[in-house]
């Protein structure tokens, strides 16, 4: 499981990627859908967690499998 900081990163990582919309990665269309949006911001949101979680160091007195 990842950590409070671990996920802090990745709220922060998922707001600078939906504040930087311009490169067009998303359509625009798919974010004016509440589903979809739900869906694609779901995605990336665990998929940085899983990033950050396996590129952290491990905190004192905790292993690699948190």
């Amino acid at each position: 499981m990842a950590t409070v900081h671990e996920q802090e990163v990745a709220k922060d990582l998922v707001v600078a990627w939906l504040n930087s919309l311009g490169t067009g990665s998303v359509p625009i269309r798919d974010l004016q859908d509440p589903e979809k949006a739900g869906s694609i911001i779901a995605n990336i949101y665990k998929t940085l967690v899983k990033a950050v979680n396996e590129t952290s160091t491990p905190a004192e007195g905790r292993d690699a499998t948190g």
